[in-house]
């Protein structure tokens, strides 16, 4: 899992906020999301700031070329910036749209062309669950290295459930990804994965509770304190011990026949009961992350892990 720090400086950075900072956090539709000291800035699952980052005087990030507007590229994948009085300014001279103060206009440029670029179907859901005014997301793209697979999977989200004062992660899948079904006899890939993350979350999850407050904390100190007004000081001090799976682009058919477990769902409905804490199926518009039973959701085992 990913570690949470910050150099001091970032701190004191957050006590008096530069104007391109202040842009890009009173902007909903942005995640900053803290990493081993540095910050990344997420737009529909994908990284708009990468390694933002203090240097000397400055501070540094890198932006993905092919999410620049109006560029020219030297053949890199990434383009560096630096911050200065004028704002963020990439450093080679390139004839690209600069970031600069991240005024609302050019943010709405950046993200338009991350939109054409980042289109595929889980990245809109993802963008809609995360920017819900209802959900409290503490991290995005979570990496854990499970058992039995070559290199780390990722978690959607990590949300904070109010009824439940607790911790929940998140996998988003979209209801015409094959590995949600499997012949009879047979386990779903999706179901296989859910009980691999369940047993990390078992093993490590003293450490992810740890993360998750230290998460909170320091997007507090660095300008982000409204988006947690709903977690109280010190929490979460609890994670739910299996992880919320929601399914996207469903059509009503697709809800009633998913949560029946009609014909081809027989399978799956039987075995995500004993691997997720919960079901929630929605369209592509996103949905507010409520562990409750529902005409979209199901609700199975909302039991946690305690911080102590």
């Amino acid at each position: 899992m990913l570690r949470s720090n910050l150099p001091d400086k970032w701190i004191t950075w957050g006590e008096s906020l530069p104007e391109y900072w202040s842009s890009i956090i009173n902007d909903p539709e942005l995640h900053p999301e803290i990493r081993d000291n540095t910050v990344t800035v997420y737009y529909r699952g994908a990284a708009l700031i990468r390694n933002l980052s203090p240097s000397g005087d400055t501070f540094i990030g890198d932006v993905r070329f092919k999410y620049v507007p109006v560029h020219t590229t030297n053949g890199s994948e990434y383009l560096r910036f630096s911050g200065n009085a004028q704002g963020l300014r990439f450093e080679n001279n390139l004839e690209a749209q600069n970031l600069g103060d991240c005024g609302q206009d050019v943010l709405n440029e950046y993200k338009r062309k991350m939109r054409s670029v980042v289109c595929y179907g889980e990245s809109q859901v993802l963008h809609h669950v995360a920017s819900h005014p209802a959900n409290v997301i503490i991290d995005q793209e979570i990496p854990l290295q499970t058992t039995g697979s070559p290199t780390s999977e990722k978690l959607n989200l990590s949300h904070y459930d109010t009824q439940h004062q607790s911790a929940v992660f998140v996998k988003i899948s979209m209801i015409h990804d094959p590995r949600l079904k499997a012949d009879a006899n047979q386990v779903p890939e999706i179901i296989q994965q859910l009980k691999r993350f369940r047993e990390q979350i078992e093993k490590h999850h003293h450490a992810m509770i740890e993360t998750s407050q230290r998460t909170v904390v320091i997007k507090r100190q660095i300008g982000l304190s409204e988006r947690f007004e709903a977690i109280p000081p010190s929490e979460p001090s609890r994670l739910m011990k299996k992880v919320l799976l929601v399914i996207g682009g469903c059509s009503q058919q697709d809800i009633e026949s998913v949560l029946n477990g009609k014909g081809e769902w027989s399978v799956f409905r039987e075995a995500v009961e004993k691997e997720a804490a919960g079901l929630i199926l929605c369209g592509t518009a996103g949905c507010p992350l409520v562990l409750e039973p529902g005409s979209q959701s199901l609700i199975f085992d909302t039991s946690v892990y305690n911080a102590s």
